[in-house]
């Protein structure tokens, strides 16, 4: 696998950039048309591939595009990464998210 990867769906795009054998950070989020699915369906993208490869997946929450009103907020997207497995790790700020692998893949 590379460094990093960009997975893309309908109108929207997600990257994952490689931190650790097996871990990987998922960033910049983007969807050109909110509310129409795709952001979803790029995750369901990332959810395969991730559980696929048995990679467990972090992220920091992060509002995008602080001037656009239909932008979710911070516990928007929480509830949306929640849908796809991901759990928040501890209380603090930054809010972070992981989801683990649901399936291992054996390296024999």
């Amino acid at each position: 696998m590379s460094n990093s990867i960009t997975l893309r769906s309908g109108k929207a795009s997600v990257k994952l950039v490689s931190l650790d054998p097996g871990v990987w950070a998922l960033s910049n989020l983007f969807s050109r048309h909110r509310g129409q699915g795709h952001a979803t369906a790029v995750m369901k993208k990332v959810i395969a591939y991730a559980d696929k490869n048995g990679l467990e997946i972090k992220l920091l929450v992060q509002r995008y595009g602080h001037t656009d009103r239909k932008a979710l907020d911070n516990l928007q997207l929480i509830a949306f990464y929640e849908k796809f497995g991901f759990q928040r790790i501890g209380e603090g700020r930054p809010i972070m998210m992981v989801r683990y692998a649901s399936q291992r893949v054996s390296t024999r």
